[in-house]
Parts: C-alpha cells; sequence; structure tokens
C-alpha cells in the first residue's frame, strides 16, 4: 500500500482550511474526513511523478497562513 501523498486519489485543495495543516480528502472516500499525507489504504493509485513533487515541495513549506 502507498501513503496518501503518493496516491492520485488524494486532493490538499478539496480540504479548505484543513490542507493548511498538511490534511487533504479522499475522492473515493468520505468528503468528510481529512487524511494525512503518511496515512495508507487498500484503495491506493499511484499520482503521476510531477504530482506528487509539488505535494511535498507544497507541504515543505510548513504551517500556512
Amino acid at each position: 500500500m502507498g501513503k496518501c501523498i503518493d496516491c492520485a486519489a488524494w486532493r490538499l485543495r478539496e480540504a479548505g482550511e484543513m490542507s493548511r495543516h498538511g490534511f487533504g480528502v479522499c475522492s473515493l472516500g468520505e468528503r468528510w474526513k481529512f487524511l494525512p499525507p503518511q496515512a495508507t489504504c487498500p484503495k491506493y493509485q499511484p499520482a503521476p511523478a510531477d504530482v506528487v513533487s509539488k505535494r511535498v515541495a507544497w507541504l515543505a513549506k510548513g504551517k500556512r497562513k
């Protein structure tokens, strides 16, 4: 199983205010459930490398305002 940060179904932008804290939502799960980048699940679908690198860079910026 892969991690959410590497998954095509994990969405940061759709998490609204929770994305500031590094949480995203899964397009294959409940819309109200926020998942951290290190979470895993059996529905994992690999995301393109360019998407993953942008996520990693954005999350590395730290706490957002």
